[in-house]
């Protein structure tokens, strides 16, 4: 298998899922923790970054930073937003949670092997 498959397959749903935040802004905003200030500022703000750590994966261009920043941003999620709601009694949130703590694994592991060892 070559190494680009693995790449695109990682990094679709990343941009996939960013720009969903920006067609679907307001619904999500529901999710940014209330004491943030700029709801909506933070919706689009990850959604540009999710679009932008997907993208850098498959041109190999900074991807070992992308992947760095991406996991840390997934790890900020799943502490701020899904273990809280866990936490409250939601056991939905668990998967969520989990998924996203496997994602910035997989995200880590992506960059020690990047094209560009940013």
């Amino acid at each position: 298998m070559t190494e680009k498959l693995p790449r695109l397959l990682f990094s679709l749903p990343f941009i996939i899922l960013g720009s969903m935040h920006f067609l679907n802004g307001p619904t999500m905003v529901g999710l940014v923790p209330a004491y943030l200030p700029g709801g909506i500022f933070w919706v689009y703000f990850i959604g540009a970054c999710l679009v932008a750590a997907g993208i850098s994966l498959n041109i190999g261009k900074k991807d070992g930073l992308a992947m760095k920043l991406l996991a840390a941003l997934l790890v900020i999620f799943a502490l701020t937003v899904f273990l809280p709601m866990f936490l409250a009694g939601n056991p939905m949130a668990l998967s969520p949670l989990l998924k996203d703590l496997g994602l910035a694994g997989a995200a880590l592991f992506f960059s020690e092997h990047a094209v560009d060892k940013s």
